[in-house]
């Protein structure tokens, strides 16, 4: 034993090197370096040995010769349940499949909730086939055993090997992938929506222009103040339906990026039609909407979805008042008749009104497009990519792996 120490001192561990340029490489690189690759067929080999030797053993129960020696009483009752023990058996050993090492987690998973299922499922077969096939069970059940005991202690020649890091290196690597792939996507549509957007800000632009000169024609003093009047109002309920609205569309978002959320009938009324005539509908509907977003806040609180805190934050305090926002809404409708009436003596006027209420619609797509545009950028931030990149360096330095052609930090001098 000594001499052999003596040889693995002596013996200086093989440093591996990995190309910095061919992170997507370096997973496969790392599992042949600590000799994994060879070990997971060597286990993958000795399971489809095991596996054939248990439905070999498992065919005993239905062997002709094995059921003669049964006495008639039983012989009938223990071929029926000895052919579904088999039957099992063979859809068990279908569940024990390991085919790659970085799918070993999810297919160990599979396995043993096969293994457990299994187990319920042929208890009172057990029950049955003991009495007179002792010893074809007993075998059936110690080759299952040793399959089970494999598929552990390969488990733990994994986390021996550093394994666990190899896994994680390789889902950065994934997520850094779907990342990219991401971003240039979003790359694409930020060019589009940028363009979009430089063209409303003009448009908003020219309507503003043209109310400056259409104000100049404004003659009577009463209609301008009802005009003033009346846009800071359609303004406040603009704004005020607007929270609505967009909260609206970020609910039906968390919904649709998690399927698993049940989406009661009444949210989905809510979300749907707030999302339509949003005014007119919390002017009409402030109960149902209320209760609507409090179950809401209640299911993602338990539940947890990604990201909602700041979501479940405004649909707590839009459900706080939302009847307060009803009255508003009411209530306004007189008032905005009474205005216009007002402002209608004069025709600059009017059309003055006509076009702030194009220019509200403008601001609207303009204010939309810039949230888009905001959202996308982040999306595209580059540090997103740096932040995958150097956990995966730094994963495979805690290997003890060398990086080629790493870009060395400057050092600022004093």
């Amino acid at each position: 034993m000594r001499i052999l120490d003596l040889i693995r001192r002596a013996k200086p561990n093989r440093t591996l090197v990995l190309d910095a340029t061919a992170t997507r490489q370096w997973p496969q690189q790392l599992v042949e370096h600590q000799g994994l690759d060879a070990e997971f067929r060597r286990f993958a080999e000795d399971i489809e040995e095991t596996k054939a030797s248990v439905i070999k053993t498992a065919r005993q129960l239905t062997d002709e010769d094995v059921l003669a020696a049964i006495p008639d009483r039983a012989r009938t009752m223990n071929a029926l349940h000895g052919k579904e023990y088999s039957s099992r058996i063979t859809k068990l050993m279908q569940h024990a499949s390991f085919t790659d090492i970085f799918s070993f987690d999810k297919q160990q998973d599979v396995y043993f909730e096969a293994v457990n299922e299994f187990k319920d499922q042929t208890s009172k077969h057990t029950s049955v086939l003991k009495e007179f096939m002792h010893d074809e069970l007993k075998a059936i059940q110690a080759l299952l055993q040793q399959l089970e005991d494999k598929v552990i202690n390969f488990t733990k020649t994994l986390e021996e090997r550093q394994f666990p890091v190899i896994r994680r290196i390789n889902d950065a690597v994934i997520k850094l992938d779907q990342l990219e792939a991401r971003q240039e996507k979003c790359h694409r549509l930020l060019t589009s929506l940028e363009q979009d957007l430089k063209r409303t800000q003009e448009k908003r632009q020219k309507i503003e222009d043209g109310i400056k000169e259409q104000l100049a024609f404004v003659r009577n003093e009463q209609s301008l103040a009802s005009l003033d009047r009346l846009q800071a109002l359609e303004q406040e309920l603009h704004d005020m339906a607007e929270q609505y609205r967009q909260l609206s569309q970020e609910v039906h978002t968390v919904y649709r990026k998690n399927p698993t959320l049940e989406l009661t009938s009444e949210v989905k009324l809510v979300v749907g039609e707030l999302g339509k005539d949003t005014l007119q509908f919390i002017s009409g509907n402030a109960e149902q909407i209320k209760r609507a977003f409090e179950a809401v806040v209640v299911q993602f609180e338990e539940e947890r979805p990604a990201n909602i805190r700041t979501l479940v934050e405004r649909l707590t305090r839009l459900a706080g008042s939302v009847e307060q926002d009803c009255r508003k809404a009411q209530t306004s409708a007189p008032d905005q008749r009474s205005l216009k009436k007002e402002m209608m003596k004069d025709i600059a006027a009017l059309q003055v009104y006509d076009k702030r209420q194009f220019l509200m619609r403008a601001q609207a797509e303009e204010d939309a497009i810039k949230r888009k545009v905001e959202y996308l950028q982040a999306e595209v931030d580059p540090n997103k990519q740096t932040v995958l990149e150097r956990e995966i360096k730094d994963a495979a330095k805690s290997m003890g792996a060398l990086i080629k052609d790493e870009p060395v930090p400057i050092q600022e001098t004093a």
